[in-house]
């Protein structure tokens, strides 16, 4: 059936409506140190203090104490085979820790969404509700560094998370949304903080890793960039294609050609191929 066609470039044209829907990644992987795998100088083993950390201060006070650490982090399904250095958070009570890679507020209704792995690890945990760990998003009162403390900054929202019994690893736990931005967020610069609660004082250790923060535009549902219409298959491409019905994905009807378009739903800023009709 391919054969019946030929392709074409289309990537200018789509270029201004794909930035519409445009994810920011905030924190993940090596960005903002978020799986913890970065350490300063690089193959430290063992504990490892916040200032061999990077990415990552203490709000608490000094940056010459633990904060991440290689063991406590068996049964992780990143760690295939128990493999050498995999690193992960570290968190202890009244040291709250901060990551520096903050994130300029674009526009309202920014959905700001986290995705974290935790384990209770050994030691303390109580059997209760009444320890957690509480993700919190501030904003400072100038750059964060090692020097920022808890007096620097202002909260404005946060997530918690309770410790739950079993001595395994939790996957993907879900913060969405963490916060939805306002028209008054615009242009403040915002952070992501992680803080350890122990209410009776126990000595709790977690584990956490692979900490993502995304920020995501909100609004009506799109396709490629361009808004779906209620009926949830019409979409107006403009001076592109016109409408067309997005019913049979990828397969795309374009009423001004009557035909279909193959188009798939993975269009770049570069743009993207589009197989049309090949004329007799």
């Amino acid at each position: 059936m391919l054969s019946k066609f030929k392709t074409l470039l289309i990537a200018a044209i789509l270029l201004p409506a794909m930035s519409l829907c445009a994810q920011t990644i905030i924190i993940g992987g090596a960005t903002g140190n978020g799986d913890f795998e970065l350490t300063e100088p690089a193959g430290l083993t063992g504990a490892q203090w916040y200032s061999a950390t990077p990415d990552w201060v203490n709000l608490g006070g000094s940056e010459g104490i633990n904060f991440a650490h290689d063991a406590g982090l068996a049964g992780h399904p990143d760690n295939a085979g128990a493999q050498v250095n995999f690193r992960g958070g570290f968190l202890f009570p009244t040291r709250p820790a901060a990551n520096r890679t903050g994130y300029t507020i674009q526009a309202a209704d920014e959905v700001i969404s986290l995705i974290f792995d935790i384990s209770r690890h050994g030691g303390g945990w109580s059997g209760t509700d009444n320890e957690y760990v509480k993700f919190f998003l501030f904003t400072a009162s100038g750059d964060v560094n090692g020097d920022t403390v808890v007096g620097d900054i202002s909260e404005i929202a946060s997530s918690q998370y309770t410790i739950v019994s079993e001595p395994f690893w939790q996957i993907d736990i879900t913060a969405d949304p963490m916060y939805t931005t306002t028209a008054q967020d615009i242009g403040k610069t915002v952070y992501l903080g992680v803080e350890l609660i122990t209410p009776n004082g126990n000595t709790v250790y977690p584990r956490i890793d692979n900490i993502e923060l995304v920020s995501t535009p909100s609004g009506p549902p799109m396709w490629n960039g361009y808004v779906i219409e209620e009926d949830g298959v019409s979409v107006d491409t403009g001076d592109v294609l016109g409408w067309v019905d997005i019913r049979h994905k990828p397969w795309i009807w374009v009423h001004k050609m009557e035909t279909y378009f193959y188009i798939e739903e993975n269009l770049s800023e570069d743009g993207g191929w589009v197989h049309v009709p090949q004329i007799p």
